[in-house]
């Protein structure tokens, strides 16, 4: 595992800890085909748009692995980095023109809930 992508998550504050509202972030890993899609609702800190590009561009060799491996490992480096009231992580990779592969994983803190903040959420 490369363990230094996590030097490049950078934090910033949040500037409305109180409210809950949605942050998504969207690119593709340097020689990968897969698009990597994060959505979050920031508890007390927020990740900067570029240091997620650069987060993405130091997967390396963890890029190769399953879209599903990929989205664990995003989902924990966001967990342990960031602490994000949810976060929802997607890895699409394109088929062999025949089919795709996608992954959908989703976490959240103990006792948070916001039902009718989640149902805009476009679905899956």
């Amino acid at each position: 595992m490369n363990t230094d992508r996590r030097a490049h998550l950078e934090r910033a504050p949040n500037p409305a800890v109180a409210r809950d509202y949605l942050t998504m972030l969207d690119g593709m890993a340097r020689d990968l085909r897969a698009r990597i899609t994060v959505r979050y609702i920031p508890g007390k800190d927020i990740l900067t748009p570029c240091s997620f590009r650069r987060c993405l561009d130091a997967l390396g060799d963890d890029a190769k692995q399953s879209p599903e491996r990929l989205a664990i490992l995003v989902l924990d480096d966001f967990n342990n980095e960031i602490v994000p009231r949810w976060v929802q992580i997607r890895v699409a990779r394109p088929g062999d023109g025949e089919s795709n592969h996608h992954v959908l994983i989703e976490d959240r803190q103990p006792n948070w809930d916001n039902p009718a903040l989640l149902a805009r959420l476009e679905k899956f």
